[in-house]
């Protein structure tokens, strides 16, 4: 029986010293979760790079004339009738966006005295990025229906893919403030992002607005109306550079 007792005795050592190995990895990994050791690294969140360079005020002014300043024609009837008009049609339309702090309110004076000037669809070229597209799909990941997010993409003047750029979402009765990057999520894309919600899709009301390196915005505040629907659980919001 000794030799047996003896081989169970040093079982139970080497379940001891395996349970303290154990113990001292998991706390390794805890005080350090960058250690090379560890089979589950977190992320490394792509660094920050913004191909244009960040103005803190832009003022752009656009100025359309449609024909010439001053028309005079002048009619003479060989009865006793003159007749002579003049018009004159100078439209003239200015943006300038205010900076205050992470986000910006775009105020515009517009005057209008011979034509109608278009109004744009999404945001005002006064950022350096628009809104390309909205669409809305369902979330294909295991989560199914269980699930709410806003995600899209950010591309250059030439529709390439833009990785780094910042994107803030916020809303959900003020549930959500969340900053992330362009390029972390390649589910959408090459520079794809998406910013999770909830667990459930509802209807509820966000603005996602790109920030640049300095905090000034990149683009206008986009309002985003979230739906109930499982196939449209997923907003997408597409940018692109327009300057």
């Amino acid at each position: 029986m000794k030799p047996l007792a003896r081989v169970f005795d040093v079982i139970t050592v080497i379940f001891l010293l395996m349970t303290v190995a154990v113990i001292a990895f998991v706390l390794l990994l805890i005080v350090y979760p960058h250690s090379p050791l560890n089979p589950l690294p977190q992320p490394t969140l792509v660094p920050l790079i913004i191909a244009p360079t960040d103005l803190p005020t832009f003022t752009p002014t656009n100025t359309f004339t449609p024909g010439p300043p001053t028309a005079t024609g002048t009619a003479t009837n060989t009865a006793t009738a003159t007749h002579t008009g003049t018009a004159t049609a100078s439209p003239t339309t200015s943006n300038t966006p205010v900076l205050g702090g992470p986000r910006a309110t775009a105020t515009a004076a517009t005057t209008r005295s011979a034509a109608k000037s278009a109004t744009p669809l999404f945001t005002q070229a006064a950022f350096q990025f628009t809104v390309k597209s909205i669409d809305y799909q369902a979330n294909h990941t295991s989560d199914g229906c269980k699930w709410s997010s806003i995600a899209g993409t950010v591309s250059d003047l030439n529709g390439a893919p833009l990785k780094g750029v910042a994107v803030n979402v916020v809303g959900g009765g003020g549930t959500i403030d969340e900053t992330h990057y362009s390029g972390q999520e390649v589910r959408f894309g090459v520079s794809g992002f998406e910013v999770f919600l909830g667990t459930q899709p509802r209807a509820d009301s966000y603005t996602v607005q790109l920030i640049g390196k300095t905090g000034a915005p990149l683009s206008d505040a986009i309002a985003v109306q979230t739906h109930t629907s499982c196939k449209e659980n997923v907003a997408i919001v597409n940018f692109q550079q327009n300057h």
